[in-house]
């Protein structure tokens, strides 16, 4: 799945940031969701690093728990979620992978929130309403690949 919208170019594919880039950080923890403040902290570290206002650098901490949520799927105990951050002219990008994935059990419809959708369905609107541009690769080989990007907003937007 792909979203962008505003900043006209197609967002780049998981997994292609730039691993010889000085000012990349990353971060690997195991997958479980008690680690995720630690990535939550990290990016918005990199984002006072592009200067962004608080509310951009508040979405991006949010944008990153629904990426860790959406990358996660599948996720055992064995799984360690990667995440590398960059900087771009006026963007952050972030790179999310999870290794030791196992194919998610088919929804039964149980965890079906009130008005239908599931809770990977949540995490897809709210990342579309986050960012700027991200992907949410397929499973493969065990491992899953997310990205997104996060553009500097123009004052007063």
């Amino acid at each position: 799945m792909t979203a962008a919208a505003g900043s006209g170019a197609p967002p780049r594919a998981p997994g292609r940031l730039d691993r010889e880039d000085p000012g990349r950080v990353e971060i690997s923890v195991p997958s479980e969701p008690e680690n995720w403040p630690l990535l939550r902290l990290a990016a918005a570290n990199v984002a006072a690093r592009l200067d962004l206002d608080v509310e951009t650098v508040e979405d991006l901490r949010l944008a990153v728990d629904e990426l860790c949520t959406l990358c996660a799927e599948g996720a055992t105990e064995r799984s360690r979620l990667t995440l590398r951050f960059a900087i771009e002219d006026d963007a952050v990008l972030v790179d999310c992978t999870v290794d030791h994935l196992r194919e998610p059990a088919a929804d039964d419809g149980s965890t079906a929130l009130p008005d239908g959708s599931s809770p990977r369905d949540l995490s897809l609107m709210i990342l579309a309403e986050l960012v700027d541009a991200h992907t949410i690769g397929a499973l493969e080989n065990g491992s899953r690949h997310v990205y997104l990007e996060m553009r500097r907003r123009a004052a007063g937007s």
